[in-house]
């Protein structure tokens, strides 16, 4: 099973570098999700070497027991040999026999042979969000503000204790049903959100900053690692309802930039729905380089 699970983080990020996994990550959420979260895990060999994988899973955000999304790959020198219509064809009997309502997946709009595969099994477009990237070490932030009047800006570093933890968790609830997503979302405990967020093996703990008023959390945005690379996953950035239009988003970001260079990382990079016109606007200003889209797509049964 570890050298399965070796071969499909493998093929995973050559195929698709801009979500990169690493068995690790993939053995802690065995370890640690719970049992409707588990993935479920198929590969297809030829001659004794791993050609592709499908996994299939509920998304713990959007959850629901019998929407599943799905991740399907073919390596390069296995494909057109049918391995994807075996692979595809044993989970969706998989997942029917689990009564699913759906199987949703994603698919980057360059990527014509995916779109034609989907397209052909029934799949339909509902949703599509922009990976961006930022060079970090030559951006220029000096046109920009790294102060808001009236909020303090401190790091997660900075922060931390149990009664932060609780509070971020408290924002993080609200401000996500504003975030544009397939489905709406569902309830996620604190004790989830402190394991999987926080305790997250490649959250930037000095790369994750907060804005507070009067101490208490107005805005934030997450940051996660990768120490091989030095690439930075700018996560969730939001600003509750009654602190927007002050310039806090921008300021986190600039903030969170300018830590992220004096860190040595080489590349920041996010993604944002088609519709987030704010952020994506943001996002243009300091000089993030727009990515071909991803096309959400679902299969309704």
């Amino acid at each position: 099973m570890l050298a399965d699970l070796a071969e499909v983080v493998r093929i995973q990020n050559e195929t698709t570098p801009m979500h990169k996994l690493s068995a690790g990550e993939m053995l802690r959420d065995m370890e640690t999700l719970a049992p409707e979260l588990q993935r479920m895990i198929s590969v297809v060999e030829v001659s004794g070497a791993v050609a592709g994988f499908a996994i299939a899973e509920r998304l713990a955000g959007m959850y629901h027991p019998q929407k599943f999304h799905l991740t399907l790959a073919v390596d390069t020198p296995f494909r057109g040999h049918g391995c994807g219509q075996a692979l595809y064809s044993s989970v969706e009997d998989h997942l029917l026999a689990l009564d699913a309502l759906s199987i949703s997946a994603q698919v980057s709009e360059r990527n014509e042979v995916g779109l034609q595969f989907a397209s052909s099994r029934g799949f339909v477009e509902h949703k599509r969000d922009f990976v961006s990237y930022l060079d970090v070490q030559t951006c220029d932030l000096s046109r920009f503000e790294s102060e808001a009047d009236g909020i303090e800006f401190r790091t997660f570093a900075d922060l931390d204790s149990p009664s932060f933890r609780q509070a971020w968790y408290d924002v993080f609830c609200e401000v996500r049903h504003d975030v544009p997503r397939s489905a709406p979302p569902t309830p996620i405990a604190f004790d989830f959100f402190d394991e999987q967020v926080i305790q997250e093996p490649d959250f930037a703990q000095d790369l994750t900053f907060f804005a507070l008023d009067s101490g208490e959390i107005v805005g934030f945005t997450g940051g996660y690692l990768n120490s091989e690379t030095k690439i930075l996953d700018q996560w969730l950035t939001a600003v509750r309802r009654n602190a927007r239009g002050r310039g806090i988003a921008m300021v986190l970001k600039v903030r969170q930039i300018s830590a992220a260079k004096l860190a040595g990382c080489m590349r920041i990079q996010t993604d944002n729905d088609s519709r987030n016109e704010g952020m994506l606007a943001i996002n243009g200003k300091l000089g993030f380089e727009r990515q071909p889209a991803v096309l959400s797509l679902r299969k309704e049964f």
